[in-house]
């Protein structure tokens, strides 16, 4: 065979190895590294009321995802790192799934996205525990061509896109609600951390639709805090005794409810004595649902945008231009009999919690 000859098939066979080779951790095929380097969504907002509404993707390569939420102290993250757990082996994708300890410990989240870098996954699904915080290693991320698609929490960084709670929604739905059933309500909004973009924006637009829909209601404190049961529970008993015409408390999540709900059961308040409205319906608190303790709570999707997270990135891995963002619906259920049942008939068991024998 002539020299010539021979280097000519050894430029087609390079070829054909680059041409193969996708961005990221060792996946085959998809997008290459540069295409995600430069990788721009379409800036719209979807909301997305179920699996369904795009389809399952197929993917594309053998995509290995890295995933870092804040913490795995309540079952709401629990469940998005089930639907994150279902989705990827339902798609055959690979997914490395760790947690910081809680809102602000911004280190650890750092560290596990600068191994997730250094393994060179191909994704980075983040529930971010900073907003400024972790925007820059988001920005990083992307400068290497790994994509960065949030889950729920979202950073500030340059490059934005993910699967999140309407958080303005979140507030006035729980505002309309309360207005319609007390036009002249005390509230106490325990809002959640501080320095994190998800409470503040459900508190002041939870403040803000009530001011417009009850003009004569009151929201005696907003609470920020830690997202821990005991230290929300103490917030709420002492915010109950400086406000003891409370009458309705807003929760931002299901978390701060429950933590509100030992609050009241420590004074001997009865289920209903203060109405209790969240965003969020986990497996406990769809048990004080039915115990009379919620008066009305909307229903998060936990595991629905876990699933949605990794569809969203496998759609971007394999190069298909997305949405920026897709926000879950968020169908709200009366603590009644009648709305249990049709939380029931819903199917949103499915869509909230996880099994109980689920580790991450």
């Amino acid at each position: 065979m002539s020299i010539h000859r021979t280097a000519v098939l050894l430029a087609l066979v390079v070829g054909l190895i680059v041409a193969g080779c996708g961005g990221g951790g060792g996946g085959e095929g998809g997008a290459s590294t540069d295409e995600l380097k430069s990788y721009q969504p379409d800036g719209k907002t979807v909301r997305k009321v179920d699996e369904t509404t795009f389809g399952t993707p197929k993917a594309d390569g053998k995509y290995v995802i890295g995933v870092s939420f804040p913490h795995f102290k309540d079952p709401y993250w629990v469940a998005e790192a089930y639907g994150v757990d279902q989705e990827a082996k339902k798609l055959g994708v690979t997914v490395r799934i760790n947690a910081a300890t809680g809102y602000g410990d911004t280190s650890t989240q750092l560290q596990q996205v600068d191994t997730f870098l250094t393994q060179n996954v191909d994704g980075i699904i983040l529930g971010a525990v900073d907003s400024k915080g972790m925007a820059p290693a988001a920005d990083r991320a992307w400068r290497q061509g790994i994509p960065v698609v949030y889950a729920n929490a979202l950073a500030d960084s340059k490059k934005s896109m993910g699967v999140y709670t309407d958080d303005a929604l979140a507030g006035v739905k729980q505002a309309d609600f309360i207005a319609s059933k007390d036009p002249n309500a005390k509230v106490i909004a325990m809002c959640g951390p501080p320095g994190v973009v998800w409470p503040k924006k459900r508190c002041e637009a939870f403040v803000a639709e009530l001011k417009k829909k009850a003009p004569n209601a009151q929201v005696l404190a907003m609470k920020y805090h830690d997202m821990d049961r005991a230290k929300i529970a103490d917030v709420a008993g002492n915010t109950l005794q400086a406000f003891p015409q409370t009458t309705w408390v807003y929760n931002s999540t299901d978390l701060q409810a429950k933590g509100v709900i030992d609050a009241l059961r420590a004074k001997g308040s009865k289920p209903g004595q203060v109405k209790i409205t969240n965003l969020t319906i986990g497996e406990e608190l769809y048990n004080y649902m039915k115990q009379g303790w919620i008066t009305y709570a909307l229903s998060e999707r936990a595991v629905t945008q876990g699933r949605l997270a990794v569809d969203q990135m496998v759609d971007v891995l394999n190069g298909k231009k997305m949405a920026a963002n897709w926000a879950v619906n968020l169908p709200g259920y009366e603590g009644t009999t009648a709305g249990v049942q049709q939380f029931q008939a819903d199917d949103e068991a499915a869509r909230n919690w996880a099994p109980g024998s689920y580790r991450p």
